[in-house]
């Protein structure tokens, strides 16, 4: 998990502060969503494309002006990604301050094709037939449910049968997995 810090800051939380409402610092939660592939990806692109859109509308650094209607939509571009980015930071916080977390052992674990439709959230995995992800079943320790999962994290491609895992779950629904340490 070197370059995607989310499941890692989420474990180390957890451990810390099993219970909600659990006290995280906002900066602490922007760094460990930034670090990831995804978002980093999409703040570097907004960053670009509203630079670009600038510079178009201002004509500076030796570029003819170019019409308003042209920079208005690279610059509507960055903000459209640096809302992408806000929103994940929002969704993560929250997730992070009032979600449940749960320990559960993990009953089934595949590792095949990412589905086509995929997630615009983590890191990038290519196989060799292309993307790759982890999927699979888990049941809560403490009280039996069962649950599926589907992550496309380096982390997840090593989950075995019998492994524990944390679920965040807000308001009945998965949100965040994380490695137990």
């Amino acid at each position: 998990m070197a370059f995607y810090r989310l499941p890692g800051f989420v474990a180390e939380t957890l451990s810390s502060q099993p219970k909600p409402p659990r006290r995280i610092p906002i900066q602490a939660i922007v760094f460990a969503v930034l670090d990831g592939a995804d978002c980093a990806i999409y703040a570097g692109g907004a960053v670009v494309f509203v630079v670009f859109g600038v510079t178009f509308m201002t004509g500076t650094f030796g570029v003819t002006p170019a019409p308003i209607s042209v920079s208005s939509i690279f610059v509507g571009v960055g903000l459209i990604l640096l809302l992408l980015v806000a929103f994940r930071v929002w969704q993560v916080a929250g997730a992070m301050r009032i979600g449940e977390a749960h320990i559960a052992q993990v009953t089934v674990a595949q590792v095949g094709p990412a589905r086509s439709m995929g997630t615009p959230w983590g890191e990038p995995l290519l196989g060799r037939a292309g993307p790759i992800a982890a999927k699979g079943g888990y049941r809560f320790t403490d009280t039996g449910e069962t649950g599926h999962y589907y992550m496309q994290q380096t982390w997840a491609l090593a989950l075995r049968q019998g492994m524990r895992i944390w679920v965040v779950r807000v308001h009945g629904r998965d949100v965040l997995y994380a490695p137990i340490s």
